[in-house]
């Protein structure tokens, strides 16, 4: 995963204070099914990656217990393997051997828009999405399938009834893993070859991970939501997103030009001078993480 950019120190202490009171008043963790067999990897906000200190997160309660440690908290984002393995907490290199157990098949979609963040996201995110769903339905006859947004501008689909043996028959001679990642591989060059626009590293890559939903997006400050089925996507907006309250005014220190912003009823239309604004605490956050702003005392 890309390492996120380290922010100055007033701005760093003002995020890590807002993310802490988060995390301990309002967070309700979210897990996988059969979580103990999935990896758990956290970057911190001086940028250091860290894996969780229990070897098997089976609970939500576990998860907390060690996002808490004070080596980790607050997270800056917090991400899981897509795939289930015998030995999660040592998942790493594929030089280093591990019993790959499957799991749900997933693309990543990144929307590019004329907004930082806004209500255009959603809409080119939903629509991607679905196009993507007819497809593989059509193509692959698959039928169950959850979505998760990731609290800026990408979405996951994920196929949870993929299973790489109904495309070829079992061989002892090779690894479970080996037969996912070309399953995998084949059907992401379909997806491509379609001009379908996804992330082909996030399908392909079996040692792949992905941001844990119901955490909050290090590079956005917006939570990762999860919806477990396409109608839910339908009634998704971006108000199930924002955690931090639009209710009261932060002031921030302008230093790049800054792309229109549209949340819901907030409506953010920025000039480019290097100047002092007031904006709602969750647009303040949003543009402090992606360094469009400075915070000013």
């Amino acid at each position: 995963m890309k390492q996120s950019v380290i922010l100055d120190t007033p701005t760093s202490q003002f995020v890590i204070e807002k993310f802490s009171s988060w995390y301990r008043t309002k967070w309700t963790p979210w897990v996988p099914t059969d979580s103990n067999w999935h990896h758990y990897r956290v970057e911190t906000f001086d940028g250091k990656w860290k894996k969780l200190w229990d070897k098997r997160i089976r609970s939500g309660s576990i998860l907390r217990k060690n996002l808490l440690k004070p080596t980790i908290f607050p997270p800056r984002n917090v991400y899981y393997s897509v795939l289930k393995w015998l030995d999660p907490k040592s998942l790493g290199s594929s030089k280093v051997g591990n019993y790959c157990l499957g799991g749900s098949l997933i693309f990543d979609i990144d929307v590019k828009t004329s907004e930082i963040y806004g209500d255009e996201t959603i809409e080119k995110g939903t629509e991607a999405i679905f196009n993507l769903e007819e497809f593989l339905t059509k193509t692959y006859g698959f039928s169950d399938y959850a979505c998760a947004f990731s609290g800026k501008r990408g979405f996951h689909l994920y196929v949870k009834d993929f299973d790489p043996f109904n495309f070829g028959k079992k061989n002892a001679q090779r690894s479970r893993e080996s037969i996912e990642k070309e399953m995998r591989t084949t059907i992401t060059r379909k997806v491509l070859d379609m001009g379908l626009t996804i992330d082909a590293q996030v399908t392909s890559d079996t040692r792949r991970i992905v941001r844990l939903p119901n955490t909050l997006h290090g590079g956005s400050g917006f939570l990762s939501v999860y919806l477990d089925s396409m109608k839910e996507l339908k009634r998704f907006n971006l108000s199930k997103s924002i955690v931090f309250p639009s209710g009261i005014s932060i002031k921030i220190k302008l230093v790049k030009r800054t792309p229109r912003i549209s949340i819901d009823n907030i409506i953010a239309d920025l000039d480019d001078s290097k100047k002092e604004v007031e904006v709602p605490m969750s647009v303040a956050i949003l543009l402090l993480l992606s360094r469009y702003a400075v915070i000013t005392h």
